[in-house]
Formats: C-alpha cells, sequence, structure tokens
C-alpha cells in the first residue's frame, strides 16, 4: 500500500494561541485548550482524561486512555502513545476549579472535560466544539481539508 504524505505540522504563533484562547467561552473551555497547547496531546486523548489520571500534587496528567470517536472511552491502541505528561502547576488549579465547580473533583471515574455516560450510553463531550477558528482541529491545522 503506497504511503500517502502528510502536510507538514503547523505551529501557532503566540499572537495565534493568545487569540484561541481569548475566543473560549468558559473557564473549562479554556482549560482544555491550554491542556492542548502545553502538552500538544490530541483532543481524544484530553477528553478521555479522568479525575483518577491527575496527581494534582505534582501537577501530572497521565495518557492511558482516549475518547473514541463513538464517544466511548477507549484504551490507547498501543502502549507507545501511553505517557505521563508534567502541566503548568496554574493550570493544575484550574482544572481542579472546575471540578470543584461540578462536584466532580473527589470522583476517580469523573471525566475532566467530557460528561459521564448514563448507563447504556457513551461519554458525550461537554466541551462544546462549535464551528469557528477556535476548534481544535483547526487549531493544530488538521482540519476537515487536511484528509
Amino acid at each position: 500500500m503506497p504511503l500517502i504524505a502528510q502536510r507538514p505540522k503547523r505551529i501557532l504563533t503566540l499572537e495565534e494561541r493568545q487569540a484561541l484562547l481569548a475566543a473560549t467561552e468558559t473557564l473549562q473551555m479554556r482549560c482544555l485548550f491550554e491542556l492542548l497547547l502545553a502538552t500538544g496531546m490530541r483532543i481524544g486523548e484530553a477528553l478521555g482524561l479522568t479525575v483518577a489520571d491527575l496527581d494534582t500534587k505534582n501537577s501530572i496528567v497521565r495518557i492511558e486512555c482516549q475518547l473514541a470517536r463513538d464517544g466511548t472511552r477507549a484504551q490507547l491502541k498501543t502502549e507507545d502513545p501511553r505517557r505521563a505528561l508534567d502541566i503548568p502547576p496554574r493550570l493544575t488549579r484550574k482544572v481542579c476549579a472546575v471540578l470543584l465547580q461540578r462536584g466532580a473533583l473527589t470522583d476517580p471515574d469523573a471525566c475532566v472535560f467530557a460528561s459521564q455516560p448514563a448507563p447504556g450510553s457513551s461519554a458525550r463531550s461537554s466541551v462544546p466544539l462549535s464551528p469557528g477558528p477556535h476548534r481544535p482541529s483547526e487549531a493544530r491545522g488538521t482540519g476537515a481539508d487536511a484528509a
């Protein structure tokens, strides 16, 4: 099978990062984008995070699962992407504030950025990813036109 050429990765400028964060509508959304920008993690990995994946004392997040396209929390496809990442302590405090506001800080199974699934259903993003320049796929330069 022939290899398909990938577009070169595009890194946001400081001004683009600032504009992206300024366009966020909620603290939860801002935390999500700050996490993506600070770590380079994929959107599915960020949406798949639970409180148990956060080490709030050491400002570390463990990437072990992802939110699949069908909305379920799924294991990563291989062992290689599993990792622990340092995040800024200020961001850790903001994420904790969001979780505390939702009453989820002490629930290890609570999703950080996605809503909890009802029995028999799947998790869904609780962060509105409405069309516009602040969507994570567009921020990475890998929107629908990347296909």
